[in-house]
Formats: C-alpha cells, sequence, structure tokens
C-alpha cells in the first residue's frame, strides 16, 4: 500500500511488471470475471468470499462467470472444489488451473475485469498486469496496490471482510466497464504505467544510488 507521505529521502521502487504485449487492449462489455492466485493461498487470497460474492451477483445476472488461473497442492485444489460445490451457482466458476504468462495476457483482454479481494496483499503484480491489458480490477482497500491508483478510477477497493462490499465492488465494474475501460486506455497511453517497467525501476534505483553517493 502507498502511504499517505514519505520521509524526504525515502524513494519507494515498486515491484518490476512486465506482460508480453499482445496487442489486445479491453473493450466492450463481457460477463465474465477472472481470478489469477497461486491456490496454496486460497484462504489468504480470500476465495471463499469472492466464491460467495459471486453467488450474491448471480441472481441479478444470469451470465455473469468466473474464471480462476491458477493452481496449487492437491489439497488446496480439493478445498477450492469444495467451495464451488457449496454455491449456489457452482456452475458459473471454471478452474483453468496453471496458464504461461504469455496466455494470461492472450486472455486477459476479454475479460470484464480482475477480482482478487485478499485478505493479505503485498504488490500484486497481477493488479499491474490487468491494466496492462485494459481491464479493471478489484482488489482489498489497505492493502497491496491500494494507493499507487487512487482517484484515477480504473479500479475498486472493497472490504475483503464483507461479502456486501466484495459484490458491490463487481456490480460496480460490470455496470461500468466502458467507463473504467476507457479510463485504463488513457492512463496507458500517458506513459503512467511505465513507473513499473524494469528499466524506469532501474532508473529510479540508480538516480536515487548516485544521488546519494554525490552527497558524501
Amino acid at each position: 500500500m502507498w502511504p499517505d507521505s514519505l520521509p524526504e529521502h525515502v524513494r519507494l521502487l515498486p515491484n518490476i511488471v512486465e506482460l508480453a504485449a499482445t496487442g489486445q487492449h479491453g473493450s466492450g462489455t463481457s460477463t465474465r470475471l477472472v481470478c489469477v492466485a497461486h491456490l496454496k493461498e486460497y484462504r489468504r487470497k480470500n476465495i471463499s468470499g469472492l466464491l460467495q460474492a459471486v453467488d450474491a451477483c448471480s441472481d441479478s445476472n444470469a451470465e455473469l462467470t468466473l474464471d480462476i488461473i491458477g493452481t496449487g497442492p492437491e489439497a488446496s485444489l480439493a478445498a477450492v472444489h469444495k467451495l464451488i460445490q457449496k454455491m449456489a451457482h457452482p456452475g458459473r466458476v471454471r478452474l483453468l488451473g496453471h496458464l504461461e504468462r504469455n496466455e494470461i495476457a492472450d486472455r486477459l483482454p476479454d475479460y470484464a475485469a480482475l477480482v482478487l479481494p485478499s485478505r493479505r496483499e503485498t504488490f500484486g503484480m497481477v493488479y499491474v498486469e490487468a491494466l496492462q491489458a485494459g481491464i479493471p480490477f478489484l482488489h482489498s482497500r489497505n492493502a497491496g496496490v491500494d494507493g499507487y491508483f487512487t482517484d484515477l478510477d480504473v479500479s475498486i477497493a472493497v472490504d475483503p471482510d464483507s461479502i456486501r462490499s466484495i459484490a458491490d465492488g463487481i456490480a460496480l465494474l460490470l455496470d461500468s466497464q466502458d467507463y473504467f475501460k476507457t479510463n485504463i486506455r488513457e492512463l496507458r497511453d500517458s506513459g503512467y504505467l511505465d513507473q513499473f517497467s524494469t528499466a524506469a525501476v532501474a532508473r529510479t534505483y540508480t538516480d536515487t544510488v548516485n544521488t546519494v553517493l554525490a552527497t558524501r
């Protein structure tokens, strides 16, 4: 999470996010959501809460589906399968297993949004990868990338402990896809996402080191 203020001599270095360009960019509307996570961490990634929220949205959206990309130990996969079978609409969810990064890059633009309301989250590179693919994302408030995209209207922050909050976030992303995807297109065209590239992070690091050395 990006802090409200930084000490004068502190510089933040975001994670490097490089994703193969496909030439595609999220556009139009879709009823398909995607979650990308290592299912060994299915509890921390709040898969249960996400599935319950999808169920809560399903009564008002008959075509809503969720694809989960990622794999994990057999015990974790079995636990996730059980969570899906407990849903009122288990047929809305597909487990796609492991996909290579290029495959994920090819698929992301076809979705309405990435949804990953983790209970605890580090930076979370997949959120930036979603923006690079042109789709908005749902994430947990006060965690992960929260603060990097404040007031840009390209994502929705939710309370991971509230099914209602997650469901409301999903509904807003689905209902306002054109708005979010237009904002993301403008953000990407402006070069804002370049700060997460290898070159930009390396340049910030090098410039900071040189500044420190020059003042010694």
